[in-house]
């Protein structure tokens, strides 16, 4: 019988927040018909929780009254109404016990799972074997709210006082040796170097968290030990040199590099290791790919997107770094180059971070290397607009780089909008740039664009909209309203550009 949990007795014996499991209520249950082998609505059976529990004796009872070695939960499926074999999957494409042995890093159960049986080339749903969830710190799929996201069962949770630097470091040392004979269970029961690859064609080396922890060297090392490929290519071409150098992480690239020539390979969208390492505006790592691959020219490939290693470094996937663009620059990559839209890196810059206004030292380190000033694109935008379609607040300093290069700030574009439209229209209109437009620009805060709106008209309508809570600072169109209502009343503030000096 189950109850709303799909949790039979047994189940309950078994759970987790059971201390100590007493043994002779197990042989009890399962005397009196225990045998149930559904999934509960954690996406686990009972050899599911034995196996979490790395209780050797549990699994053996378990095994002893019937229980499958193999059986396969299918995680994705799972309904709370509904706790029956149908969750249960026929064609071995599902979590095993041996999955959660090796998810949550549990030797001693892994090692008796594989002695009785246990299939390690097993597959989930997504085609992830035991030993890709070995080395991954997430299942793949979508983030049920259950067991197996239940990362305080993972050995590198620390209990005790997370301040104390000496449990800390015996808690992570204790958890390195636990991952260790985890890999070391499942290399052997393959025996040969077996690159199994998921439905995404990724292998273990794939999957590995890069970057992530000191860890990470080891698992890279101990698996091209065991033979593993290191140049394999996933479903979109990324072989583990391009994973590592888009995570940042030098050491492993280091390892995982036998040549050069590693560097050079593109995966299915043209991108080599320097593009991603420069995604990931990660020096160390851009500088020993620049270096290594010198005599290679390939400083200035460029993507089936026509985006060369800047285009990438600007492209907002973390946060550009000064000293990133400058090495790229010194290395030759061209500042000058446009992609597939006509944009320059420069220009991707000013699209990509939203979330951050554009630096005054990178702005100005791709002007003084060629920048396209006079870029004016869709809708006839130019980079002073970009610019202020930040969804944070106007600075002037990155403004004024624009403004002394040549770029046109008074310009209007196809809608009729100026500078104070779009910020309006972005909700990063504020005082600095009311004062910088109307008084050093001597700009018209009263023109109207092709929709015979006023900048003032769009901040009031986007401030009456509704925003959705989850939007970024939903609050800025009012602070920005306020700013300019501040102003309108009269305001003796100086604009703050007659208080900082020309580059």
């Amino acid at each position: 019988m189950l109850d709303d949990q799909g949790k039979s007795l047994l189940y309950h014996a078994l759970d987790m927040r059971v201390a100590s499991v007493d043994t002779k209520l197990i042989l009890l249950l399962l005397h009196h018909g225990g045998l149930v082998q559904n999934a509960d609505s954690e996406g686990m059976t009972c050899l599911h929780y034995a196996a979490l529990r790395n209780d050797t004796q549990l699994i053996r009872i378990l095994l002893v009254a019937g229980f499958d070695v193999n059986v396969a939960v299918d995680r994705e499926n799972i309904a709370v109404a509904n706790f029956d074999t149908s969750v249960l999957v026929s064609n071995g494409r599902g979590l095993t016990p041996l999955h959660v042995a090796a998810y949550f890093c549990r030797p001693a159960a892994t090692q008796a799972l594989l002695e009785a049986g246990a299939n390690p080339l097993a597959c989930d749903a997504f085609g992830s074997s035991p030993l890709h969830l070995a080395v991954s710190p997430a299942l793949p799929g979508r983030r049920n709210n259950d067991m197996w996201s239940e990362f305080m069962y993972m050995p590198e949770e620390i209990w005790e006082d997370p301040e104390n630097e000496a449990e800390v470091e015996r808690v992570l040392e204790e958890a390195r040796n636990m991952r260790q004979s985890v890999l070391n269970c499942l290399c052997e029961a393959l025996k040969t170097p077996n690159n199994i690859h998921d439905d995404q064609d990724r292998t273990a080396l794939h999957w590995i968290p890069y970057g992530r922890s000191s860890i990470v060297i080891e698992t890279v090392s101990y698996l091209l030990g065991r033979g593993h490929e290191r140049l394999v290519q996933d479903a979109g071409g990324k072989t583990p040199i391009h994973l590592a150098a888009k995570a940042g992480d030098v050491s492993s690239v280091e390892i995982l590099l036998t040549q050069p020539q590693d560097l050079a390979l593109k995966d299915a969208d043209g991108r080599m290791a320097l593009h991603f390492a420069a995604q990931a505006n990660h020096l160390a790592t851009v500088d020993f790919v620049l270096r290594t691959a010198d005599h290679l020219a390939t400083e200035n490939s460029i993507d089936h997107m026509g985006m060369n290693a800047l285009h990438h470094a600007l492209d907002g996937t973390s946060f550009a770094q000064i000293g990133v663009i400058r090495r790229l620059i010194a290395a030759g990559v061209d500042a000058t180059h446009k992609d597939n839209f006509g944009r320059d890196p420069l220009c991707r810059y000013l699209i990509g971070p939203l979330l951050m206004p554009g630096k005054p030292d990178i702005i100005q380190a791709l002007v003084d290397a060629g920048a396209d000033v006079r870029y004016s694109g869709h809708g006839a935008k130019n980079l002073a607009h970009l610019f202020v379609s930040a969804w944070t607040a106007f600075e002037l300093d990155g403004f004024l780089r624009l403004e002394r290069a040549g770029v046109d700030v008074r310009a209007v574009n196809v809608e009729g909008q100026t500078i104070l439209h779009r910020a309006a229209i972005c909700g990063s209109l504020n005082a600095t740039l009311l004062n910088h437009c109307l008084r050093c620009l001597h700009m018209d805060a009263e023109l109207r664009d092709q929709s015979w709106k006023r900048p003032w008209d769009l901040l009031v309508d986007y401030a009456a909209k509704k925003h959705p809570p989850s939007m970024w600072m939903p609050e800025r169109w009012k602070r920005s309203a306020a700013a300019f209502e501040s102003y309108r009343r009269g305001s003796d503030e100086c604009c703050q550009c007659q208080s900082r000096p020309v580059d």
